[in-house]
């Protein structure tokens, strides 16, 4: 089926999720666009797109009384966790984009990492001191999925109950890495795919990811990497 990407995003996320679509339209060389959301339509038309709404259906897997039910992007956690599951069964691969990235470049080198065995490709986080789980720590919010191995080996649900029963620190990604790591089930990406103040930088990024900036789209006071935005947000809301 090509090489496909995915964003999941609640209500909040669509009228900023435009300055990825833009940059990854333009940049990122791929086939088809998933959109996991709690609608039947985005403010915005986007070419060889494909929308998966999931309505409330959340509260009735993610509950409000789960140990994580208070974290911000709880309804998103969800809706990421059953990826393998809500996209087509013929789809083995899916790249995962988080609603504040920037594409810059071709991203059709990620297809052709070596998922086997593997769970997914992320990319290391170095900086910072969060890493609970031993010595490495990866960053899911660019996440090459291999869907196949998911489905096969029901990691995602076994991820979903521990998200109801453990209480993570930030949600989904600590319970990938909690899960992952101890078997090496977890394939590198190479920074330059997913560029954060936690992963480091390089001369020649080709997604550059504003993580861990509230309100990341209009903030001043976080200007690392901030011209790559400022490319794509000179149009409005529109593609």
């Amino acid at each position: 089926m090509g090489k496909a990407v995915v964003y999941t995003a609640s209500r909040n996320l669509y009228p900023h999720m435009v300055y990825s679509l833009r940059s990854l339209l333009e940049n990122g060389n791929v086939d088809k666009i998933y959109f996991i959301i709690e609608d039947d339509h985005l403010p915005f038309d986007v070419p060889n797109s494909e929308i998966i709404n999931v309505g409330d259906s959340y509260r009735n897997i993610f509950p409000d009384g789960s140990p994580n039910g208070n974290f911000m992007f709880h309804r998103m956690c969800l809706m990421r966790v059953l990826t393998a599951r809500l996209l087509p069964k013929d789809l083995e691969k899916v790249l995962q984009l988080d609603a504040d990235t920037i594409i810059c470049d071709d991203l059709s080198p990620l297809w052709d990492i070596d998922l086997t065995g593997k769970y997914f490709s992320a990319t290391q986080e170095f900086k910072g001191c969060h890493r609970p789980y031993g010595e490495k720590y990866y960053n899911v919010g660019v996440c090459m999925y291999n869907l196949k191995y998911i489905r096969e080996t029901s990691f995602d649900y076994k991820v979903l109950n521990a998200l109801n029963t453990e209480k993570f620190l930030y949600g989904e990604q600590c319970a990938y890495n909690k899960y992952a790591l101890p078997n090496n089930k977890i394939a590198d990406m190479p920074v330059r795919f997913n560029e954060t103040q936690f992963t480091g930088f390089t001369d020649h990024p080709a997604i550059v990811h504003f993580a861990g900036t509230k309100n990341w789209y209009e903030s001043p006071s976080f200007m690392i990497r901030r011209e790559y935005l400022e490319m794509y947000k000179n149009e409005g809301d529109v593609l």
